[in-house]
């Protein structure tokens, strides 16, 4: 390692960060780290902090940080072991991998000499003992608690466009930080995630808090804008994407807006979805108990129990045999006293044969026709009902819709247990995707397939199936 580089290093280690030249500009002019970057990793350095949250924006310096930190950590101390994960493997390979190796380069770290990559690992293995792994952190059906991280150990680490990741995986990386290393060396045991804005869990877990001036201690945001860049360059970049004239692009990737709105077809707006979580006054009343089956693959067997409009709980198996599906839905009718009537199940596929065993149960199926409501009309001084023909293309539809105007409405409630914190982004996620489709059809309303969901979540939505379906109480019959 050249000497200019180890003069680099003892800056890091007295932690003179402004010091510390990251790149040169065309003209040969050496540039630093940014305000923004350095309170990112100011934040990182303080004990009291787990999370840090950097970015809203394109070219804001997202990945040079994250390579920044792993590099100088991994140079300045023995034994450093780092992670940095996105959802796909591959795509981390193809963007923070490149900038890692030109880092690298840059600072006169050779290869052969002061470190190399294992493939087979997915390793950068330095000459000190350190090194920084790439791993991928997306969700398998048959890994649903990301146990495949346990048994590593790990100094701290980042996580790239985190906004694809679920929180769990998020979490449980970073349970797997703070060794005897970080106590040694005096390192905190911090993961940084960076990412553009998102309606997901980092609207939740930066944005709102840091907009709404209630950061908690152990997570900080640092918002960062393409300006935000000391490279020269990124002036043509901006004004690239402002020539194009595509307004959502230009808010969120060159104004960091998180706020942004980029589809009217949403049914349920975004913070009406976070305002259903902890909410604990909903209409309560009967108890009712609505499942979503699934007895393998990949869907989840998902059932939620409910008191009038409050989501409870839910229980959550990710493949079930047919006999152990009806033992919990019976259990948890005796546990909560649920009478059978009070009970849906989706009669769709591998639902349809609970039908024998839950006669007086609510047998749902998608496709089947619109329930015909019951209305009042007003004439004079009598009242008289007449049946009013239903514009939904189907009777899932019908319940979509009434979900999405109880939900927007803010009476609908979700109790946060410990399950359904477990499960909350991905609830989050799969409300987000109930849409309008065919918007342009003046005769029926439609939502999008359940096919175009699981392509746009990259797995089934069964939690909002299953919260569809408790909505078939709630019609006129």
């Amino acid at each position: 390692m050249k000497v200019a580089t180890e003069s680099l290093c003892e800056l890091y280690r007295r932690k003179e960060y402004d010091k510390i030249n990251i790149g040169k500009s065309p003209n040969g002019a050496l540039f630093y780290l940014s305000p923004k970057q350095l309170q990112a990793i100011r934040y990182m350095d303080n004990p009291e902090v787990d999370f840090v949250g950097y970015g809203g924006s394109a070219r804001s310096g997202k990945t040079l940080l994250e390579c920044f930190v792993a590099i100088f950590d991994c140079l300045s101390y023995d034994g450093v072991a780092w992670f940095l994960a996105r959802k796909e493997l591959t795509r981390l390979k193809a963007s923070v991998m490149i900038t890692m190796f030109k880092l690298l380069e840059y600072y006169g770290v050779e290869y052969d000499k002061d470190f190399k990559f294992d493939g087979q690992e997915n390793k950068i293995k330095f000459k000190n003992g350190s090194s920084i792994k790439f791993i991928d952190s997306r969700y398998l059906p048959t890994d649903p608690l990301y146990t495949r991280y346990g048994g590593h150990e790990y100094t701290r680490g980042g996580i790239d466009e985190s906004n694809e990741s679920e929180e769990l995986a998020i979490i449980t990386l970073k349970s797997r930080t703070g060794w005897a290393k970080n106590t040694h060396y005096g390192i905190n045991a911090c993961v940084i995630e960076t990412f553009n804005p998102d309606k997901g869990h980092i609207n939740r877990r930066y944005w709102k808090p840091y907009k709404d001036g209630v950061e908690s201690t152990d997570k900080k945001f640092v918002p960062a804008l393409p300006s935000d860049n000391p490279d020269p360059a990124i002036d043509d970049w901006i004004k690239s994407v402002i020539k194009t004239g595509d307004k959502i692009q230009i808010e969120r990737l060159v104004k960091g807006n998180f706020d942004y709105e980029d589809d009217n077809t949403v049914m349920i707006p975004y913070d009406a979805i976070l305002g259903m979580f902890g909410f604990e006054y909903a209409e309560r009343g009967q108890k009712y108990i609505s499942a979503d089956i699934a007895t393998s693959g990949a869907d989840l067997f998902v059932v939620g129990v409910w008191d009038g409009l409050q989501l409870l709980d839910v229980t959550v198996r990710p493949k079930c045999e047919a006999d152990e599906i009806l033992n919990i839905i019976k259990d948890l009718a005796d546990k909560y006293e649920v009478p059978y009537r009070n009970i849906v199940f989706d009669g769709d596929g591998v639902g349809g044969y609970l039908r024998g065993f839950l006669r007086r149960s609510y047998k749902f199926n998608n496709g089947s026709s619109p329930i015909i409501a019951k209305k009042k009309q007003s004439t004079g001084y009598l009242m008289k009902k007449s049946f009013v023909a239903p514009d939904h293309a189907n009777l899932k539809t019908q319940c979509a819709y009434k979900l999405a105007d109880l939900a927007s409405n803010g009476e609908i409630g979700i109790t946060l247990t410990n399950t359904i914190r477990k499960y909350q982004d991905r609830i989050q996620s799969e409300l987000q995707q109930l849409k309008r489709d065919k918007v342009d059809n003046d005769n029926k309303l439609y939502i999008i397939s359940k096919e175009k969901m699981k392509e746009n979540l990259a797995h089934s939505p069964d939690f909002l199936d299953m919260m569809i379906m408790r909505m078939v109480f709630e019609l006129e019959y």
